[in-house]
């Protein structure tokens, strides 16, 4: 066993990149910043990258990394199949982990963490005896399972028919929508309307978020309905991080079209796979489900992702 601590993301062994390159799905939060810190697009500073490996093989890589706005959480990925998450063996590997973690940040910059449900079940417990920082007791602040499209299991035609009197279009969003795109950022996730503007302006001027605008039959007016981010992008693998109707056009299939536009267009980028996670009590699993998202009707803890949070009083709270 060997641990390995990175703080230069060029810095990390291409056999690394590797490992995550052919797990790119579940890898799907670790390895798009990685490449770009790597490629040079976002700053190579002030983040970390702990290279967990048995005989020379990777089996756990930890991240503390910012987004374009703020700090992320703390992310995990294993190639270690679900049913060895347990065990005292896999406690030691979390305690490791840990203590690596420990040494090398601020305890204050650890607010939660995100990995499958059996790592970041044991690694927050593990956390909190090292540091004495207690784990929030409410829910998990996200909890979710794990899916992902591919061109074989896509679902090109969609069967729900349009409304009647019902006119729209799907297109990337341009300048001119970022107060409507911020205005549904918020809805998606409450945060203050300045820092939804600031991302709505990231996501439109890298061609990150598509819209579904729809034309009022009775006014002419046209209206944002709905939203779609893809920010988590590698050469093969795009990653759906938001989706998001308003509430006066739900209903009406406006999620379900816009997100196999979407994934049409990625497809056509040549993406191999499109990776996703949605709620475990989520209604919008269906919408996924009929464009081609596998996994979602016979849904496991294998397929279970959670983000476990701590007493926000003794850390630093980041967004993503």
């Amino acid at each position: 066993m060997s641990v390995a601590i990175y703080r230069k993301a060029k810095d990390v062994p291409a056999f690394v990149v590797a490992t995550l390159e052919r797990h790119a799905v579940l890898a799907n939060t670790i390895l798009p910043q990685l490449e770009k810190c790597r490629t040079g697009e976002v700053a190579d500073e002030d983040q970390l990258w702990i290279i967990y490996t048995i005989d020379g093989e990777v089996t756990y890589v930890l991240s503390v990394t910012n987004t374009f706005m703020d700090k992320y959480p703390i992310f995990i990925f294993t190639t270690k199949p679900s049913e060895s998450l347990c065990g005292q063996v896999f406690e030691d590997e979390m305690m490791t982990l840990a203590e690596s973690l420990e040494k090398n940040v601020q305890w204050r910059r650890v607010y939660s963490v995100f990995a499958p449900m059996a790592i970041a079940d044991e690694f927050t417990k593990c956390w909190s005896d090292l540091t004495g920082i207690p784990i929030n007791d409410d829910e998990p602040y996200y909890d979710s399972y794990i899916s992902d499209c591919t061109p074989e299991s896509f679902v090109a035609h969609d069967r729900r028919p349009v409304p009647p009197n019902h006119r729209f279009e799907i297109r990337r969003a341009y300048t001119g929508d970022v107060d409507n795109v911020a205005r549904l950022c918020k809805g998606f996730s409450e945060e203050s309307v300045s820092r939804r503007k600031q991302e709505a302006e990231y996501l439109i001027n890298h061609g990150l978020i598509w819209v579904y605008t729809t034309i009022s039959p009775r006014t002419g007016r046209a209206d944002i309905a709905s939203i779609l981010a893809c920010t988590r992008n590698t050469k093969k693998v795009a990653t759906i991080t938001k989706v998001y109707t308003s509430e006066a056009w739900r209903g009406m299939g406006c999620a379900g079209r816009l997100v196999r536009q979407a994934c049409r267009e990625l497809f056509a980028q040549g993406k191999q796979s499109i990776a996703l996670y949605v709620g475990v009590e989520n209604g919008a699993q269906s919408v996924y489900r009929k464009v081609g998202f596998k996994n979602l009707d016979e849904t496991s803890d294998a397929d279970r992702w959670v983000e476990i949070g701590f007493e926000q009083e003794f850390v630093d709270l980041g967004h993503w």
